[in-house]
């Protein structure tokens, strides 16, 4: 194959010749998908979210979002629900994830839509009754120090208060120098910074024993399950099973090496092309009736048969009679020939039977046949070629010596054989002192009917050794 093989016509020919397979493969491909989401589809999916009040911090919102999925408040959900199901299975059913600014989105997954909601709710109430439970009791000896040195701190800023307000009033009296207005200016100053400063003491003090977390926005009941659903990869799987077949059939075309061009093959065996003709492609599901499982699958799906088989008509007679006229000698000799087909090539050997049959009947007819009817003059019976048949295996080929003839054609089917497998065939030949008259390219076709002038299997009840 060719750079062809890339376009949309190409994809188009695989798909149309091969669309049963396709259609096996995006089967096969959906039901991978739909046994992949009974492990990794989440089910139904609920989302309560939490708002954390005040100021915080990056690292302090990741702790929240983790002690909301703690041990500690999943146990607690479990029993507020009356759940007997553990911990770790719970764990695997909830997640929390900080989402914008100082929200934190607690979701649940479940078979069932209304225990993903009930378990999404319930977990987001544990995690604000725990958060506030952490916040309003000193977790240990260093918070409690923390908070006696706030409340000594707070008690020597009102002493110091009290004192400036005294010093405040002592500068009260109308005979001021300037010093004297100056320290008053700075007193009031500072009993200002002093008053700010126990306004703010007394709010963290709030705000350390208030609740600092509160749902904005309970869970609902989802109406459909989350993604990836179970017909989201059910469908997925199909489309990649329907894509890895076209790409499988594009790639095998690329890589396959067998040689198609009537030209290339003549040039690899070593000889000059004597003519091209169709064939059905069809006649090897004839001839070969075995009924085994195998082909059976192989004739349902459709690949008994090349995808790239190109549409077109039968090769009729005068194909043939034209070849024969190619093959015929100039001094009057008879041309012997040995026909050399592989045994694995049944288009071969169907073209080889046909060549055979003609130059039969034109032997014994003679020159009866009318040159209006064929188009052809033909030469004299002498110097008609006689021609012998002889199948050799495609892996070892091994021509038969045979002193009789005076060359072999090879016939052989277009892309079927590499140009190594045709110059093992050449060289079988040259081995046994047969001079290479030609080749013979049968290119299979899909025709809608039977060829015209179509010899059935009695044609090769002939001597296929020859015509004498």
């Amino acid at each position: 194959m060719n750079d062809d093989v890339v376009r949309l016509s190409v994809v188009g020919q695989v798909i149309r010749r091969r669309w049963r397979v396709l259609v096996a493969a995006a089967v096969l491909g959906a039901l991978l998908g739909y046994l992949v989401s009974l492990v990794i589809s989440p089910g139904y999916q609920a989302s309560s979210q939490v708002l954390m009040q005040g100021s915080r911090e990056a690292d302090e919102m990741l702790t929240e979002s983790q002690i909301a999925v703690s041990s500690t408040v999943l146990e607690r959900a479990a029993a507020a629900l009356r759940w007997d199901d553990p911990v770790r299975e719970l764990r695997d059913d909830v997640t929390a994830e900080v989402v914008e600014g100082n929200v934190i989105e607690i979701r649940a997954t479940d078979d069932d839509p209304r225990r993903a909601q009930a378990l999404a709710d319930q977990v987001a109430k544990e995690f604000v009754s725990y958060s506030s439970q952490l916040a309003s009791s000193p977790a240990n000896a260093s918070a409690q120090v923390i908070a006696e040195q706030r409340n000594a701190l707070q008690v020597e800023v009102r002493d110091s208060l009290r004192k400036l307000t005294a010093l405040h009033r002592e500068l009260t009296s109308n005979q001021l120098t300037s010093e004297e207005v100056d320290v008053r200016t700075e007193l009031e100053q500072v009993r200002n910074a002093l008053t700010g400063a126990v306004e703010e003491l007394e709010e963290a003090k709030a705000a350390g024993t208030a609740t600092n977390a509160v749902i904005v926005e309970p869970a609902e009941v989802p109406s459909s399950p989350a993604p990836p659903s179970a017909w989201q990869l059910t469908a997925a799987g199909a489309l990649a099973g329907f894509l890895i077949g076209v790409a499988a059939h594009l790639i095998a075309a690329r890589a396959d090496r067998r040689v198609r061009d009537a030209t290339t093959i003549a040039s690899a065996f070593g000889a000059r092309p004597v003519g091209e003709v169709t064939v059905d492609e069809h006649h090897e599901h004839r001839a070969n009736g075995s009924s085994s499982l195998r082909r059976r699958l192989a004739r349902l799906l459709g690949t008994d048969r090349p995808w790239q088989t190109p549409d077109g008509e039968v090769t009729g007679p005068g194909r043939y009679q034209r070849i024969l006229a190619k093959l015929r000698t100039g001094q009057g000799v008879p041309l012997r020939l040995l026909v050399v087909i592989a045994d694995d090539d049944p288009d071969a050997r169907a073209v080889a039977q046909r060549l055979i049959a003609e130059a039969h009947d034109a032997v014994v007819a003679g020159n009866g046949h009318s040159t209006e009817a064929i188009g052809l003059s033909h030469p004299p019976v002498a110097q008609r070629p006689t021609l012998r048949l002889a199948e050799v295996s495609a892996r070892q080929p091994d021509v038969p010596e045979d002193h009789s003839v005076s060359g072999a054609l090879l016939i052989t089917s277009a892309g079927r054989r590499t140009d190594w497998e045709l110059v093992a065939l050449a060289e079988a030949c040259r081995d046994t002192g047969h001079r290479l008259a030609g080749v013979v390219v049968a290119r299979p076709v899909r025709a809608a009917g039977r060829p015209p002038d179509d010899r059935t299997d009695a044609a090769a009840g002939h001597e296929l050794v020859g015509a004498s």
